[in-house]
């Protein structure tokens, strides 16, 4: 089933752990878990360490893919374009 934004969102409120992906410099993933809110104007949100590798990542290639899970059943899985602020 493909979820839209709009749909996505409210997955995301009512379970914010997740699992991101990053690619390394060498094309392999980088998998981190965190947490994963929805600020005011529909944006996902993942705080971070300025040093933290998944945040070079980031800036390196400019997009990401997420899982996340609400329940054994439930899950949701994204890509989206990123920035670091």
């Amino acid at each position: 089933m493909t979820l839209t934004p709009d749909e996505v969102r409210p997955f995301i409120r009512s379970h914010q752990r997740g699992v991101l992906a990053t690619m390394r410099r060498d094309g392999g993933p980088q998998l981190s878990p965190v947490l994963v809110g929805v600020d005011d104007d529909g944006s996902l949100i993942i705080s971070t360490r300025e040093p933290a590798r998944k945040t070079a990542n980031v800036r390196r290639a400019g997009d990401y893919r997420a899982a996340m899970q609400r329940d054994n059943a439930s899950c949701c899985a994204f890509k989206s374009i990123a920035s670091v602020h």
